[in-house]
């Protein structure tokens, strides 16, 4: 296993390096934080398509349901230092000075995430190559996901 090295110039307040969260990890709360929209959007098509098929109309606002319930999701899990899925594998969203986000770079997160998503998540795997495994997402609202 590699050890990662802690961010050089960058420590919280409290003089604590910050250590950004290894990749397998982020990959791992984004499961745990996106397969629950993925399936609860695609059982709420099946009941809609199969009990009310003169409805068909309705996927597409189904669709922007449910994505603004994963943004708004994202939104509140970031505010408070990181989603379920970020929480269960012991990692943690911050500003570059090891601070909650707050308000705005919640906002911007989230919504970066929405961005961050379509094209097969290209926006995720900018996180492999950046040096401190930051996705689109997170350089779009200066925040780092680093372990707890």
């Amino acid at each position: 296993m590699t050890e990662i090295t802690p961010l050089s110039g960058f420590a919280s307040p409290d003089a604590v390096e910050l250590r950004p969260a290894k990749i397998n990890d982020r990959f791992i709360a984004y499961l745990f934080d996106t397969l629950p929209f993925v399936a609860g959007y695609y059982f709420s098509l099946i009941v809609l398509m199969t009990k009310m098929p003169q409805l068909t109309g309705l996927s597409v606002k189904l669709a922007g349901a449910w994505a603004g319930f994963y943004c708004f999701y994202h939104f509140v899990g970031t505010l408070s230092g990181g989603t379920l899925g970020k929480r269960l594998l012991g990692v943690q969203v911050v500003d570059r000075m090891g601070n909650p986000p707050g308000a705005v770079r919640s906002l911007v997160r989230a919504l970066g995430n929405a961005l961050s998503t379509p094209l097969c998540n290209f926006g995720y795997l900018v996180a492999l190559f950046h040096p401190e495994s930051r996705a689109l997402h997170d350089i779009l609202s200066g925040t780092l996901v680093i372990e707890s």
